[in-house]
Order: C-alpha cells, then structure tokens, then sequence
C-alpha cells in the first residue's frame, strides 16, 4: 500500500479531531455567551417594566392618600395598645357607659423561621438561602397583644359598645365577650348613685387580640408579584372601610325576643 494514501486519511482524521477537540468548544462557548446576553436583555427589560410599574403604582396610592391612612390606622406598623385604651375609652363615652378597668398584655410571638428554614430545604433551596428565607419570614410575622375592657353600664349601651369596637376602625379578634349581673354592695349605695351608676346596671367584658407587623423590606423586586403589574388593588380596603362605615342591615323580619334578657 503507498504510503501517500495512508497519509491522506490520517490528515483528514486530524482535521476531525481538531475540528472536535478545540473549534466546537469555541462554539460552545459562543452559544452559551449568546444565551448569557439574551439573558441580560431579558433581565434588563423586566427591570424597566418593574420600574415603570413601581413608579405608576407610587402614583396610583399617592392619589388615595385617605384610603393609605384608613389602612395606616386599621393595621398599623408598630404597637399602639396606647391608642387602643384611648379608643375604648372614647367608645364608652360615646354609648354612655363607665370604663372600671383595661388590661393590655403581650401575645407570645409566633416562631416561623425554623418551620420556613426546615421546608425551604427540604425543597431543594440552599442552607444559605434558606435561612435568608427565614429571616424574611421573621419580619413578616404579624405581633399582636390582647387588651381587655370591662365597663358597667345599662344592656343597650354595653350591647352599643361592643357594636361600635365590632365596627372600629382597627384590626383586631374578639376572643371574648359578656354581659352578666352586677353583684351590689348595700354600703356603696349612696356613692354609685351619686357617680351615676344605677342599680340595673350590669357589667361588660370583652377580650380581644390586636395585630400589627412591622415595616420591611422586600427580597428582590424584580421578583416581586406586587410590582408584576402597574395597578394596586385597593380591593380589601375598600372593604374594610365599608365595614367601619357602615352599619349592619336591619333584618326584615325584625328583631324576635326580648330587648333585655336581664329584666
């Protein structure tokens, strides 16, 4: 066999080989580059969309400035149990009975970092991530305090407080509330009366737990879905503030036992 025809099948071979070995992972590398940079637009543009969004729903709520305050006030950002005993006090004024004594105690916190930590990992997320994850969560647990009211008064005007803390306009869980007898002292008599407790009043507790959550910030807006779209929705709190501002229909067929179960 000549050695010129075993010469040029090996040349064409080297070719293959080096056509393998070095020009394809240029390719490869060139692809891989394009991917990355079409990444980059794509990144890029959802950053101005995000931006528009953020800056047209900054516009959207600056011109619903009475909606943002009702909310400020519904569910506000730090503890206001002052503002709370102020309400109670206020209210009671207002349906003409006497506030005898406001408790206000610290709920225990709700621990959601490891609940968070433990599933993030068990999903697949980093450790780090993960306790970054956590942390969010932390901040966003909602703290909360249970205050507790008890007032004397007349039964239409404790049933018209509880009526008007049911509609305030703050957030909160009504865990408890009561009306019972009053136990009279003979020898307070004269005193009562002369404060203007009569002898039918009764006395009225109720027991309920105010949230709040601090302000934070988010994550990563671009992955935010609140940013995914340029409108706010306003939605809930209109409601809210249609419940605050309104009252209970009347039931047509009308109001069926007693005005009073204790006389």
């Amino acid at each position: 066999m000549s050695l010129k025809i075993l010469i040029l099948p090996t040349f064409i071979i080297l070719e293959v080989v080096i056509a393998i070995g070095y020009i394809k992972p240029n390719v490869d590398g060139i692809l891989a580059k394009q991917i990355e940079i079409q990444t980059a637009k794509d990144d890029l543009a959802k950053v101005d969309s995000v931006i528009a969004n953020i800056q047209t729903i900054g516009k959207s709520i600056g011109s619903r400035a009475e909606a943002v305050n009702f909310i400020e006030k519904y569910y506000p950002k730090k503890l206001d149990e002052e503002r709370v005993v102020d309400m109670f006090n206020f209210l009671a004024q207002q349906s003409g009975i006497i506030v005898t004594g406001v408790a206000v105690t610290a709920d225990p916190e709700v621990r959601v970092a490891d609940a968070v930590y433990n599933e993030a990992v068990n999903n697949g997320v980093t450790p780090e991530e993960a306790t970054l994850m956590a942390e969010a969560a932390t901040l966003a647990a909602p703290k909360s305090y249970t205050a507790k009211v008890t007032v004397i008064g007349g039964y239409q005007n404790i049933k018209d407080f509880f009526s008007k803390i049911h509609h305030s306009d703050r957030l909160h869980e009504t865990s408890e509330f009561a009306i019972e007898y009053r136990k009279q002292d003979p020898n307070k008599a004269e005193e009562e009366a002369a404060a203007g407790i009569q002898s039918n009043f009764l006395i009225g507790t109720l027991r309920a737990k105010f949230p709040y959550v601090g302000q934070q910030r988010t994550g990563n807006a671009l992955n935010d879905p609140l940013f995914q779209s340029s409108t706010f929705n306003f939605k809930t709190a209109e409601q809210a503030i249609s419940f605050v501002t309104n009252p209970l229909p009347v039931l047509e067929g009308g109001q069926g036992g007693r005005e009073n179960p204790f006389e």
